[in-house]
């Protein structure tokens, strides 16, 4: 009777990768256990991970959180602002109340800020007066950008389709596309966390505000069982693994450009056809903020 063949042994990424993949698991979530569930390995894998990484490349523990980064300056990190357990989401909205309060802006921009009144708590335990609040569109989770101001607001745009020149980037693999649909279901052609303008009166003067938040460099994988089953968070091969890195650059792209394409719109005087190369309306305004999920001299931000 002939041998029946082994099964293939199931797909590991390389170590450093598992490693940094677990670190952002770990920012992510804000737990050791919620990260070795997301992974489907046990704690102690977590934690022996952080502890090399750690020591490799000596890392420091942020302020009041169980993950470590390069150093740099303190602050309260929550990865999300979202309405879940009572008591962590109270501990969240006290710290982060507390920054604010300190430093007392004029207008605040916010990102990761979730449904189900999160804006609405943070607004009422301030005691900073920023009495005006305006919030984006959602991605699935339904996180999203959001500014709390103490001037009125006197408009709100919504951005998230990308300019017409931009053609839509593949957001995951082409068995997802369904055949009997013209739209291309692998394709997208809008942000994933829509972008928010803002404008208000200062002292007479006009002043538009951006806030975006971009695709961060935390890997996710469609899934759709049976035919792609898996975890979202862990690449079933390597072949997957670089394909879904490359989606996630994708978007973040065409994420920079559609904020770049609103941001000469509104230094052009807001006409249709904006001139950056004359300079034209540099005396404007405009202030733009976010999460950029990407380093200063990245392309992405170079694109701003």
């Amino acid at each position: 009777m002939p041998a029946v063949p082994a099964a293939p042994p199931s797909y590991q990424p390389p170590a450093a990768l598992t490693d940094l993949h677990i670190l952002d698991l770990l920012e992510l979530t804000e737990s050791q256990e919620r990260a070795a569930a997301a992974l489907a390995v046990h704690q102690s894998s977590v934690s022996r991970s952080l502890q090399l990484m750690r020591r490799e490349f000596k890392l420091v523990p942020r302020l009041k959180a169980r993950v470590c980064r390069a150093p740099r300056q303190p602050r309260w990190p929550p990865a999300n602002f979202i309405v879940a357990g009572h008591e962590q989401f109270q501990r969240k909205l006290t710290n982060l109340a507390a920054v604010i309060d300190q430093q007392q802006p004029d207008v605040l921009a916010l990102q990761e800020i979730g449904p189900d009144g999160a804006l609405q708590a943070l607004q009422a335990a301030l005691s900073t007066s920023l009495p005006h609040a305006s919030s984006g569109i959602g991605d699935g989770r339904g996180t999203r950008v959001a500014f709390l101001s103490r001037y009125a607001i006197q408009q709100q745009r919504d951005i998230q389709p990308f300019p017409a020149q931009i053609n839509a980037v593949q957001a995951r693999d082409p068995i997802f596309d369904d055949a009997e649909t013209e739209e291309d279901e692998s394709l997208t052609q809008a942000m994933g966390r829509g972008g928010l303008e803002i404008s208000i009166g200062v002292d007479g003067e006009e002043v538009s505000l951006l806030n975006a938040h971009f695709k961060s460099k935390l890997i996710s994988y469609a899934r759709r069982r049976p035919d792609v089953p898996g975890s979202r968070f862990q690449p079933r091969d390597e072949d997957e693994r670089y394909r879904y890195a490359a989606y996630a650059l994708y978007l973040r792209t065409g994420e920079a450009l559609t904020i770049r394409n609103r941001l000469n719109a509104l230094l052009s005087g807001g006409s249709s056809a904006p001139n950056p190369r004359q300079g034209l309306g540099r005396e404007k305004a405009v202030v733009f903020c976010g999460d950029l999920n990407d380093e200063p001299q990245a392309a992405t931000t170079q694109i701003i």
